[in-house]
């Protein structure tokens, strides 16, 4: 669902709490070119964006460790590797750690069946 965002929330939520565009546009049901064209309409400029060559990716056994043993959510994965929330969705959709599951909560309880896998407790 879209929700409506102000231009001063925008403008909090960009420069006050640091977050990145993909962040902003999935609390808003928005794609994150939305919002950096929102930003721009704005004249807010916008930050350079992380560097991706060279950047070191978790391993497998990595990922597995802290989603679900040290409970960390995606959110927290994604400003952990300088990526966004869809980046870590994809790269636990494609993790054989997780089973192969398709599917993966934006929060994982203590133990949630999605489409037959079970999500261990965290």
């Amino acid at each position: 669902m879209t929700r409506r965002v102000s231009p001063a929330e925008l403008r909090r939520l960009y420069e006050q709490q640091q977050l990145a565009p993909a962040e902003i546009a999935e609390r808003s049901g928005v794609s994150g070119r939305i919002v950096r064209a929102w930003l721009r309409r704005l004249g807010i400029p916008l930050r350079p964006q992380p560097e991706r060559r060279g950047r070191r990716l978790p391993t497998a056994a990595e990922l597995r460790r802290r989603y679900i043993a040290d409970g960390l959510t995606i959110t927290q994965l994604a400003a952990r590797y300088g990526v966004g929330t869809s980046t870590v969705r994809q790269w636990l959709q494609n993790s054989s750690t997780l089973g192969g599951c398709l599917a993966v909560p934006a929060k994982h309880p203590a133990v949630r069946s999605l489409s037959g896998c079970m999500w261990p407790k965290g």
